[in-house]
């Protein structure tokens, strides 16, 4: 099963012995027609239903539990939580309500609240493997994998034949780095549940990501004999296999797209990669029409106006001057001699410089993750998404020691010890006054591209989230590329050169041996062959370089931009003299 977050939760009916027999019988009897109606989809008959259930008993919990449902289905998430706890108010322990209001929060992505009721949920059910799974998957969420392994562990022990459950303790046991036993536990899952696309799916993403791409083929081609429209599947397969010629996959690719019913979710997605299959054919232009298809249907949803990178920028360059530094490190534990922070843009060869580090015996690579900057929220704001970067001048020593412990729980729970850590989280170059205030000892390193071919890599890519809204329209990478230049600009100002390193793909690529031992240098580590070595490694990669990082450095993506040009210049223009 996929650790999205979904869980299967039936709706428990709680028989409330205030109203007299015969008209508890007929709540019940409104209520499960109710129900029917609402998974029918008929909504204005199960709200009157619901009323009439209310007119004999007015704090009827099921009746509430169903308006909410509905209020839900019509996108009015906040007359659900209304409506949820007003029926929770009365009957605290109604499993039903229990488990929408987990859901709501979860879908609010709230999951600090969804794991507290999911955990009253599992204290009222402790014998219901769904309960248990939802917990799972809300720790999950937060990154607490010692936790989510725990509840998935219970669910398992409950029902130990369920496929989904397996599968997903086994995706646990990959991210906690456990890699052999995860996939011990996705074999298991696959054998229980051979029509299970998810499982095949999970297990086909691990191996992908491990370097194992033969296995991964495999997997993900029984995703497909499964379901021959599993897109997921197709974009992977696409993606670790370059194509010769025009193949089967990219035709599936092109039917699926095609397909009157295709949501857009799914149709950019598949755009993205064959856009990439189309451009190793060297047919540009039917690659580029693929890229802007696909950032079309993503720029019509994404909530993103330029103008607010620029003032985040400008307000970052006018609070994070020398002259606070230099007062609020003095505040500051010494902490963070352990730690490489890489930061930059997005496709700059920011994996890259992390592979040839983690290659290094005494370096362990945390992969891209949402630590650093959940720690910031909480500090800024108390939320682990809402960041208010003033606030980073009133917090205490105290607040501060306690962030640290918070970051550094993470490490631990998932990595083994080592002498040096890699954090190459993108983008944080937002992130560099928290970094510095937490480990003023830490190094900070600048992983920068040639901007062409790294905005057309940012173009091409299909990134997601609040965090890439810029990523889908040429004028705004540019843009958005420059206020970057000039906020590192700031950072190397207010850094001293022991903390902050900057280094080109196009140096490490024209001389590798050269600029990799100074970095490595600058890490404070001693020379090790391993570093060039680098490919031959089975480390984890999540990132979209995850193939090209599995071969020793080349070339053969600079000067990727210029089959392009002539699409490219709005972006050209954006960048303006940032292009050399």
């Amino acid at each position: 099963m996929s650790l999205l977050y979904i869980i299967r939760v039936r709706f428990f009916m709680m028989k409330v012995r205030k109203p007299s027999n015969n008209a508890l019988r007929k709540i019940e009897s409104l209520a499960t027609t109710s129900m029917r109606a609402y998974v029918a989809n008929d909504l204005i008959r199960a709200e009157q239903l619901c009323r009439d259930i209310l007119k004999l008993h007015k704090n009827n919990p099921d009746a509430y539990n169903i308006l909410g449902k509905i209020s839900e289905k019509q996108g009015d998430t906040q007359k659900a939580k209304e409506l949820y706890q007003h029926g929770f108010k009365s009957s605290r322990k109604h499993p039903g309500l229990i488990a929408s209001l987990a859901l709501l929060h979860g879908n609010l992505e709230e999951y600090s609240d969804a794991i507290e009721y999911w955990k009253q949920f599992t204290k009222l059910q402790p014998r219901n493997p769904d309960g248990w799974q939802a917990l799972s998957a809300a720790y999950n969420k937060l990154e607490n994998w010692p936790d989510a392994e725990s509840s998935c562990n219970m669910a398992i022990q409950l029902a130990p034949s369920r496929g989904d459950l397996i599968g997903g303790y086994g995706q646990i046991l990959y991210k906690l780095n456990r890699h052999e036993e995860a996939f011990n536990y996705f074999r298991k899952a696959t054998s229980i549940q051979p029509h299970d696309v998810d499982v095949w799916y999970n297990f086909g993403t691990a191996l992908m990501e491990t370097g194992r791409f033969n296995d991964a083929t495999d997997a993900f081609n029984h995703a497909i004999e499964v379901d021959p429209h599993h897109a997921d599947s197709i974009i992977k397969l696409i993606r670790i296999n370059k194509p010769s010629t025009y193949n089967d996959l990219m035709k599936q690719a092109e039917e699926i797209i095609a397909l009157p019913e295709t949501d857009d979710e799914v149709r950019a997605p598949l755009l993205f990669p064959l856009g990439k299959a189309w451009e190793d054919l060297k047919e540009y232009d039917k690659s580029f029409a693929c890229y802007f298809a696909a950032n079309q249907i993503r720029k019509k949803t994404a909530d993103y106006n330029i103008e607010d990178d620029r003032q985040r920028a400008e307000k970052l360059k006018e609070l994070f001057t020398q002259e606070f530094f230099d007062n609020k490190l003095a505040d500051c534990p010494a902490n963070g001699d352990d730690l490489i922070f890489i930061v930059g843009m997005p496709r700059s060869g920011s994996t890259l410089l992390a592979q040839i580090l983690a290659a290094h015996p005494k370096v362990v690579d945390m992969g891209e993750n949402d630590a650093m900057k959940q720690v910031t929220g909480l500090l800024t704001s108390g939320s682990y998404d809402q960041h208010i970067m003033e606030n980073l001048s009133k917090v205490s020593r105290e607040q501060l020691i306690d962030a640290v412990s918070r970051y550094r729980q993470g490490m631990i729970s998932r990595f083994s010890k080592a002498e040096k850590y890699i954090d190459k989280t993108l983008p944080s170059f937002w992130l560099v006054a928290t970094i510095r205030l937490l480990f003023p000892n830490a190094k900070i390193i600048h992983s920068s591209r040639d901007p062409l071919d790294n905005c057309l890599s940012i173009f091409s890519s299909g990134f997601a989230g609040t965090e890439f809204g810029f990523s889908y329209c040429l004028k705004d990478i540019g843009e958005h590329y420059r206020i970057y230049l000039d906020l590192m600009k700031h950072w190397r100002s207010v850094l001293p050169d022991k903390n902050f390193y900057e280094i080109s793909n196009e140096s490490l690529i024209a001389e590798p041996e050269k600029e990799a031992k100074s970095l490595v240098e600058f890490c404070d580590l001693e020379w090790s062959e391993d570093c060039m070595n680098f490919h031959k490694k089975k480390s984890i990669v999540k990132t979209m370089s995850l193939t090209q990082v599995r071969e020793p450095i080349n070339n053969r993506s600079q000067g990727r931009w210029k089959p392009f040009e002539k699409h490219l210049q709005p972006l050209i223009d954006a960048l303006g003299d940032a292009v050399k």
